[in-house]
Order: C-alpha cells, then sequence, then structure tokens
C-alpha cells in the first residue's frame, strides 16, 4: 500500500514545476497530498522516501511545488516532520523525503545553538539560494533518503537564502558554516538534487564511514553529517 501511494505521489510530482518565485496557482495541495498530510496524527513519524527503489528515486528528483505559508495544514505537516526527523535522529529534512514534493524544511539552526552542538530546529518554506560567498570546502554528507552511503561534497562556506516562515512573514540572511551546509543540502532536495550527484569519489558505506571518520578524527563518536545525525 505504501509503495502504491509513493508511486501515485510520483507520478504527481512529476508534473511540477519549480517557480523562482512561489505563485498562486499550485499553492493548494491536491487531496491525495492532504490525505498524506493529515493521515495521522501530528505526533505520528512519516516513512521515509528513499532512492533505493524506482518510485522512490523518480519521487525525489521531481522538483517541488510553493507551499502557502499561511495553509491550515502546516502545523500538522510540521508535527508530523519532526516526529520523523527526530525517529531518524537527522540534522534536516525536506518534505520530498517525507512524500510530499512541496517547499518545506526542516533545519537544525547549529548557528543558533546553546551549547557548541545542538540548536533548534526550524521549519522554513519556499527556500531558495540567492548567493554564495568564499572558496568552497569538502565536507562529509549523508542522506536519509540515501542508503547507499556518504560522501564529501564541496559547499561555500556562506550562504545568501530567502524562505517565508509559517504565517507568511519573508526573510533573507546569510547563513554560515554547516548550518550553510544544512540548507544547501535540505533546498537541493527541493530541486530534485541529491548529494551524491555532485559527490567527490565514490559513495562509502555506513559502516566503513563510521570507522573513517573515527580514525579521521581519533574519536569514536564522529560529528554529525547532513541529515544522519545519530552517529
Amino acid at each position: 500500500m505504501a509503495s502504491n501511494r509513493i508511486l501515485c505521489l510520483a507520478l504527481l510530482a512529476g508534473c511540477h514545476h519549480h517557480p523562482v518565485t512561489p505563485d498562486p496557482i499550485g499553492l493548494d495541495l491536491l487531496p491525495i497530498e492532504l490525505r498524506h498530510v493529515t493521515a495521522q496524527p501530528a505526533d505520528a513519524p512519516f516513512d521515509m522516501v528513499l532512492d533505493d527503489t524506482p518510485s522512490g528515486e523518480r519521487f525525489l528528483r521531481a522538483p517541488c511545488l510553493p507551499v502557502d505559508p499561511t495553509a491550515p495544514w502546516l502545523p500538522q505537516l510540521e508535527g508530523r516532520m519532526r516526529a520523523t526527523l527526530a525517529r531518524e535522529q537527522g540534522v534536516g529534512l525536506a518534505a520530498p523525503q517525507i512524500g510530499l514534493s512541496r517547499s518545506a524544511v526542516l533545519v537544525q539552526r547549529q548557528d543558533k545553538a546553546v551549547d557548541p552542538v545542538v540548536g533548534p530546529t526550524e521549519l522554513y518554506l519556499n527556500a531558495v539560494v540567492l548567493d554564495r560567498a568564499g572558496e568552497p570546502e569538502l565536507g562529509w554528507e549523508g542522506c536519509l533518503s540515501v542508503p547507499a552511503g556518504f560522501g564529501q561534497v564541496a559547499c561555500e562556506p556562506s550562504l545568501l537564502i530567502a524562505y517565508d516562515l509559517v504565517g507568511g512573514a519573508h526573510h533573507e540572511e546569510w547563513v554560515q558554516g554547516w548550518t550553510a551546509r544544512i540548507f544547501r543540502h535540505e533546498i537541493d532536495h527541493l530541486d530534485g538534487v541529491l548529494f551524491h550527484d555532485y559527490v567527490q569519489g565514490d559513495l562509502v558505506p555506513e559502516a566503513d564511514y563510521r570507522v573513517l571518520r573515527a580514525a579521521e578524527r581519533e574519536d569514536p563518536s564522529p560529528p554529525p553529517t547532513i541529515d544522519t545525525g545519530a552517529e
């Protein structure tokens, strides 16, 4: 049943066109999308969409439609996305990863951390990268939707991003370092781009990655990578 639902959603996602700015046409969820969001309570996690099946790959590759920041179903979506991210122990999540081809991402704002590691997780709608600054730096990334493994990806250390918040407020801000990498990774999902599209070298299976990271840092508990925070 779940695979049939993803296939149906994938067919719809394949018809999406990602606008530069949100267009009033297409902001409302289709009935199948609304059922997908509201079928379970707000604290119930979604099933993850993986790229290791044809329907999952097709769904993840479809550019997302925008979101109405005043839509009444957003609290339900946010609650379920938060429950999913907590279960998966990640640092970022995009709506297409949970079967909704819409422009919504959760990002752990490590630049707002009250301690050196954990910051608040916040929901951003219709997020785009407007500008980039600095020489790209290599960093390890993984993805909750890509079980094949981890790889090194170059990312600029500073990004100018624009987004809407629930309720309609629009913001632009520069983000730096690890937070910039998380934003870039999740915004890429909204455009149907996966991190391994531009990974340098081969993907490293999870078990080998953990050994490699521990050896690199001489630390048995290496820091989290994008999407996969349970290290």
